[in-house]
């Protein structure tokens, strides 16, 4: 994949396969959304969540740049739920007005 992720969905179809290719595709797709001015919207769901996901800082970031960000964390994801929950208090801030 190149460095414009929105062009290559343009291009055709895409698949991912994890853990083959690992998650920093992902990671990069929705970071590369929160700073697209023509993405309005992410809806995103987390199996897991730790303290330092650029998953969720990214998630962050595009919505305290305004867009509509909506995620919905397991917060008892099996035999992690200490680290899993650590995300939650970032992610109920809301996006500035």
């Amino acid at each position: 994949m190149g460095n414009d992720l929105f062009a290559t969905l343009r291009a055709g179809d895409v698949l991912l396969q994890h853990p083959f290719q690992g998650f920093g595709p992902v990671a990069d797709f929705i970071k590369q959304a929160a700073s697209d001015p023509q993405v309005l919207a992410i809806k995103q769901t987390l199996y897991r969540a730790g303290s330092d996901s650029t998953i969720v800082g990214a998630l962050t970031e595009a919505a305290q740049a305004g867009k509509d960000v909506t995620v919905i964390i397991e917060l008892r994801a099996r035999f992690d739920e200490e680290a899993t929950s650590t995300s939650r208090p970032s992610c109920r801030r809301p996006a500035p007005t």
